[in-house]
C-alpha cells in the first residue's frame, strides 16, 4: 500500500508557515515593548541630567554666599511669558552685594531657565559673567510656579522650581538650599 506523500508535505508546509509567522509576530511584539521601555528610560535619564545640571550651576554660584533679599515677580512681554517665575536674589560674599536672577521663560511651547548676574543698568543678564547659565527644557516638561520656603528659626532658604513630565507622574523638581540673612 502506497501513502500519498504530497498530502503530508502540504500539511507540514502549512504548519511550519503558521509556526514561523507566530514566532515572527512574537519577536516583533517583544521588540516594540523593549523599544518603548528603552525610550522611557532614556527620557527619564535626560530629564534627570537637566535637573542636575541646572541645580549644580546655580548652587556653585551661590556657594559661600548669604542671601539678603529675595523677590518674585511676574511679567508678560510680547510672545514671552514669565509668570511668577522671576526671582531676584541679592546675596553677599565678603560684604559685596551680588544681584542674581532666575528666570523661567515660556515662549511658543518651549521653556527655558536663565540664571546669572543681573545688570541693573541694562535690566538684563550679564552674559559675559561666569555665573550666566541658560538651559532649554524638553517640550514635554511642565514648569510650575516657584516656591520659596523659609523658617524663622532656620538659617536656610529653600527655593523649589516644580517640574513634572506631562506623560508620567514623575517629578523633576529643582531644589536650591541657600544661606539666608533677612
Amino acid at each position: 500500500m502506497k501513502l500519498n506523500q504530497k498530502g503530508y508535505m502540504l500539511v507540514e508546509l502549512v504548519l511550519s508557515s503558521v509556526l514561523a509567522m507566530t514566532i515572527a509576530l512574537y519577536l516583533i511584539n517583544l521588540t516594540y515593548q523593549f523599544k518603548n521601555k528603552n525610550e522611557d528610560i532614556y527620557q527619564s535619564i535626560t530629564y534627570s541630567k537637566d535637573k542636575i545640571a541646572i541645580t549644580k550651576n546655580i548652587m556653585n554660584d551661590l556657594d559661600n554666599q548669604v542671601v539678603t533679599f529675595i523677590k518674585t515677580d511676574s511679567t508678560k512681554t510680547g510672545d514671552k511669558t514669565i509668570y511668577n517665575n522671576y526671582l531676584t536674589v541679592i546675596s553677599k560674599k565678603d560684604s559685596t552685594e551680588n544681584f542674581r536672577n532666575i528666570q523661567i521663560v515660556q515662549s511658543k511651547g518651549e521653556t527655558s531657565i536663565f540664571y546669572g548676574k543681573w545688570n541693573k543698568n541694562t535690566n538684563s543678564f550679564d552674559k559675559s559673567d561666569v555665573s550666566y547659565y541658560e538651559k532649554k527644557l524638553d517640550k514635554s516638561l511642565i514648569v510650575r510656579n516657584v516656591k520659596i520656603e523659609t523658617n524663622e528659626s532656620d538659617d536656610f532658604l529653600s527655593i523649589t522650581i516644580p517640574i513634572e513630565s506631562m506623560y508620567t507622574k514623575e517629578r523633576y523638581d529643582i531644589k536650591l538650599l541657600v544661606s539666608k540673612l533677612f
